[in-house]
């Protein structure tokens, strides 16, 4: 998991392995049925994962070679998604669905 924990510790990093603008859903508007995308502009750093005291649980699967993360609540009524795609040699971050409904 180095890629993972210099993803989070390392700001550059982090930009240069996002494919901008990324194709995801904000958390304002999970239901949301028109394309979205996060832009470079307006993106906010991702840190390490903190399950909050056992509140939040990770959960990973690997689906035609693009490995899909997902933290949801004890309720699964919060979700986040994160897709992840090797390219080139590197893992690059493909899509983001915030934190939300």
């Amino acid at each position: 998991m180095i890629f993972y924990d210099r993803f989070h510790s390392d700001s550059a990093y982090q930009m240069e392995h996002i494919i901008f603008p990324l194709a995801g859903v904000p958390a304002y508007d999970s239901l949301r049925t028109e394309d979205w995308s996060w832009e470079k502009e307006q993106w906010v750093l991702h840190r390490t994962f903190d399950d909050r005291g056992g509140t939040f649980r990770r959960n990973w699967y690997n689906v035609n070679s693009v490995i899909i993360e997902k933290i949801s609540d004890s309720s699964d009524r919060f979700t986040m998604e994160r897709r992840w795609v090797k390219m080139g040699g590197e893992w690059q971050l493909i899509y983001y669905k915030e934190m939300g409904f």
